[in-house]
């Protein structure tokens, strides 16, 4: 399951998270790994895909370091890492599988951050955590067959009018 969601397809979820934000080590458990652990005691392979959450926050130093040498999925969901900032991880875009952006202005920005074409899934803001899981995982369970030029908007759900 995904934390805090009511997502209704049960996906395990292993957390990786960051350790750099304090001086005490990230609290690992039962799948709950600190980010640096990867390569060292757990291995991107031993994972059907490894989603790097990108932020401008100096907190996320090694989760842009594990998105720059292995290939992921970046979901970059502060648009200033797409402005001045990105640049420091573009080596991350180089290598990503895909890219999930908050915005169609963010999918025009890693259109023309880099000259290599890797599918996108924009999400809406207003979409809500168990419909944004639901998106998250149709867009692994797809994006490997797909035109590495698909952009794909996954928005909240239209009400049909009242008769």
């Amino acid at each position: 399951d995904v934390p805090g969601t009511s997502c209704t397809s049960h996906v395990p979820v292993s957390v990786l998270v960051e350790s750099s934000a304090g001086s005490e080590p990230a609290l690992a458990g039962p799948d709950r790994w600190p980010v640096r652990a990867v390569g060292r005691f757990v291995k991107p392979w031993d994972f059907d895909d490894v989603i790097a959450v990108l932020g401008a926050a100096p907190d996320h130093q090694a989760t842009a370091a594990l998105a720059r040498a292995t290939p992921c999925h970046l979901w970059i969901h502060d648009e200033a890492m797409l402005g001045v900032r990105f640049g420091a991880n573009l080596q991350a875009l180089e290598i990503a599988r895909s890219v999930i952006v908050g915005s169609s202005d963010a999918a025009d920005l890693v259109c023309r951050a880099t000259d290599r074409r890797c599918p996108i899934l924009v999400i809406a803001p207003t979409l809500g955590p168990a419909d944004a899981a639901d998106a998250i995982s149709s867009w692994l369970t797809d994006v490997d067959d797909l035109d590495p030029s698909t952009i794909r908007r996954a928005g909240p759900a239209v009400a049909s009018p009242d008769p």
